[in-house]
């Protein structure tokens, strides 16, 4: 039982060093859109620390509206397009 919990340990924290040196912004979220992880990209991209975006509805960091109408995009298709605008947080 040990042994499985070591080989456990040992595979999330290749994940969590693989996802934090991934050169694109890399935002996890559980099933719900509940925020597990940013790397430091995305920390760049949204202006939220990792530890503030921790626990957050992804909605309320990672803020995409239409570029043209300005209405909020709650699931926004990237390959049809870059219309999108990334709303961040004031003094970024």
């Amino acid at each position: 039982m040990i042994d499985k919990f070591k080989n456990l340990n040992l595979d999330r924290q290749l994940y969590f060093t693989t996802l934090k040196s991934i050169g694109d912004g890399v935002i996890a979220t559980d099933k719900d859109g509940i925020i597990l992880f940013l790397n430091s990209v995305a920390e760049s991209i949204t202006g939220w620390a990792f530890e503030e975006a921790t626990c957050l509805d992804l909605d309320k960091v990672f803020n995409v509206i239409n570029e043209e109408t300005r209405e909020k995009i709650d699931n926004p298709d990237y390959s049809k397009g870059s219309n999108f605008i990334l709303l961040i947080p004031e003094g970024i």
